[in-house]
């Protein structure tokens, strides 16, 4: 599951993640973000931290306090040395991703680090 609010970054992670193989849900925000949690156990949650209605540091303590079963949750922010990202990690976040000037390649290295499997090799 892949939730972020800005719509263009969002398109392009899905497309990165269809075009790797993988199958690919999303939500615009926290709120709806958190319905489709509630509604169904995900390999993988990719959640931005700053988002409207509720924020990705609300989102995982939601899915804490409900103890709801996901994979791993991996954050993601455009602010480098954000202090969110010490806060999600304490709460059990696997990882963050700084979305700003990260390679495609890092993306999907990423991704498949959380899922447990080797990163596809980079195509030159």
């Amino acid at each position: 599951l892949l939730v972020d609010d800005d719509t263009p970054i969002r398109e392009l992670y899905e497309q990165l993640l269809a075009g790797a193989g993988y199958s690919v849900d999303s939500a615009q925000d926290g709120l709806s973000g958190l319905a489709k949690i509630k509604e169904k156990k995900y390999d993988l949650i990719l959640l931005d931290i700053m988002m409207p209605q509720i924020d990705g540091i609300g989102v995982l303590d939601t899915i804490k306090s409900e103890n709801i079963k996901n994979g791993p949750i991996v954050f993601m922010t455009n602010l480098l040395n954000d202090p969110a990202t010490k806060e999600v990690v304490a709460k059990g976040a696997s990882g963050v991703i700084t979305k700003v000037n990260l390679a495609p390649d890092q993306f999907l290295a990423v991704v498949a680090q959380a899922l447990g499997q080797q990163p596809a090799p980079a195509v030159a």
